[in-house]
């Protein structure tokens, strides 16, 4: 099962748009705030949620 904060942060980016909010920066700052421990990581995060996401199931 899913983490309640990793579960958060993937709704937050799908419903919008796979864009960092003001909110979501707020609520998880260590990695969506600038000067957060994990910024740095930001980028690839959302990439690769965004990939997991979206990606259309093998048949």
């Amino acid at each position: 099962m899913l983490d309640l904060e990793a579960s958060q942060i993937m709704a937050s980016l799908r419903s919008n748009g796979w864009t960092v909010t003001g909110k979501l920066g707020r609520d998880q700052s260590d990695i969506f705030a600038p000067g957060g421990q994990l910024h740095h990581l930001q980028d690839a995060i959302v990439k690769t949620m965004k990939e997991a996401m979206t990606r259309v199931p093998a048949k």
